[in-house]
């Protein structure tokens, strides 16, 4: 979601700008790219953009992306209030790059446009106590009018403890057992609870204590408790988070019919995996592969919902990541986080991709 080859630097030392980006909707997804860390670098973001950064930053960015750090800006100001001795979330380090402490210098490359927007990789550097940090980050744009607007950030530092996914993922509201109207309740069971009869998780209504749904028997593994839910605004439905296999965690819909819940299908589910592949294979390119490159171990393939933008309609992604090879050269791997927004129809019975 990123031709010219531009090339721009900022450095902190003083803050002052190498190479002066042009306006975001002049010259295409590269200079939008350059104008926006210029921008962000310059004021030594940290955390949640607030006040006049985020003032200055907002109108560079999509609907999408300004609205999901505004939810984020909310959730993080309730917790304050709620837990004012407790750490807030997204309250310091870098949001926008891989490296908490942020970038010192970035370089764009050349951006890769197609009909869905562009794709403009940015290499970054930090240097501290004689320690140079450098990688590359992708970042995702999509064209409104003539302007080109960030939509998203593509992690690509390949340390351990650095931001992995994308922005838009990491501005996912933390899940919650409790349905938001304090209703229903996600319970988990341990090991001997299930042995004793008892499913591996299921959802409590809370003022009687009763257990109104459980899982088929296909889905969950006491053994291995990594479900979580990620509850609609209405508490009506929920998304189901749990593994499907060694490699893959995928995601199942319910809704409140009365008593229970009852499944709701996603039937184009594959059109989503096949836009992840898509990307897959541009990310392998931009790694200097050719279209006779091989895809080989899937090492993730994760489908989880994002977050809800209506009692409708859910955000999705497909992140994936391959070992690709081809004749002499070094294995690589190659990753995409490719994203969808599902709505319910009502007359077909099932949710379906929406088209952007």
């Amino acid at each position: 979601m990123r031709a010219l080859m531009f090339c721009f630097c900022v450095c902190l030392t003083g803050c002052s700008v190498l190479a002066a980006a042009e306006p975001a909707a002049a010259s295409g997804p590269g200079a939008a790219a350059a104008a926006f860390y210029t921008e962000l670098i310059s004021r030594k973001v940290t955390g949640l953009p607030q006040g006049d950064d985020w003032t200055a930053l907002a109108p560079r960015m999509t609907e999408q992306l300004a609205a999901a750090i505004r939810a984020a800006q909310k959730e993080q100001a309730d917790f304050m209030k709620k837990e004012p001795n407790e750490k807030p979330p997204w309250i310091e380090g870098d949001l926008f790059s891989s490296l908490f402490e942020g970038a010192q210098q970035f370089t764009v490359g050349k951006p890769q446009v197609s009909k869905e927007g562009a794709v403009v990789p940015v290499d970054f550097t930090y240097t501290d106590r004689g320690e140079t940090s450098k990688w590359t980050d992708r970042l995702l744009l999509k064209k409104k009018g003539k302007t080109w607007l960030i939509d998203d950030v593509r992690y690509g530092g390949d340390w351990a403890f650095g931001n992995k996914g994308t922005l838009q993922e990491a501005l996912a509201p933390e899940p919650s057992h409790l349905s938001p109207d304090g209703r229903f309740e996600f319970v988990v069971y341990t090991l001997e609870e299930s042995n004793a009869g008892k499913p591996p998780f299921g959802i409590v209504e809370r003022s009687t204590g009763k257990r109104v749904w459980e899982p088929a028997d296909d889905l969950g593994d006491a053994s291995r408790p990594e479900e979580w839910v990620l509850w609609g605004p209405d508490s009506k439905r929920f998304a189901l988070v749990t593994r499907v296999s060694t490699r893959r965690l995928g995601t199942f819909f319910f809704g409140w019919e009365g008593k229970t819940f009852i499944p709701l299908p996603w039937k184009d589910a594959g059109r989503l995996e096949t836009a992840a592949d898509a990307q897959v294979a541009a990310n392998a390119r931009e790694q200097g592969f050719t279209e006779k490159a091989k895809l080989g171990q899937v090492l993730s393939d994760d489908t989880l919902p994002v977050r809800w933008v209506g009692a409708d309609s859910v955000l999705m992604a497909r992140s994936m990541e391959r070992r690709i090879h081809e004749d002499d050269k070094e294995e690589s791997t190659a990753s995409a986080s490719a994203r969808t927004v599902l709505r319910w129809n009502a007359r077909a019975g099932s949710f379906s991709m929406a088209p952007e």
